[in-house]
């Protein structure tokens, strides 16, 4: 049931058109489909910031262009607090 579920998750955010000020952020996990349990929809680099670091403390917080991963479709970009991966987005974040 989980893989029909996480298989059924991921076709919804495939088809799901957002507008275009929001991204999706899932943490960082040993594999996607544990990964893709995390997402959460997000507005502002501030907003992922606090998230990120209610979790990890404060920090230097990175968003940069990482890959694009055909199985979820995302133009993945890799989130980092102070150097370390911490999770990814489906594309850019401006930093305000």
């Amino acid at each position: 049931m989980l893989i029909a579920d996480t298989v059924i998750f991921l076709l919804m955010i495939k088809n799901t058109k957002m507008p275009d000020s929001m991204f999706l952020y899932r943490d960082h996990r040993g594999s996607l489909v544990d990964s893709m349990k995390t997402v959460r929809e997000m507005l502002t680099f501030n907003e992922l910031k606090n998230h990120i670091e209610s979790i990890h403390g404060e920090g230097e917080i990175v968003v940069k262009e990482y890959c694009y991963d055909g199985r979820i479709k995302w133009n993945t970009h890799i989130v980092t607090h102070d150097g370390k991966a911490v999770g990814f987005t489906n594309g850019h974040v401006e930093k305000e």
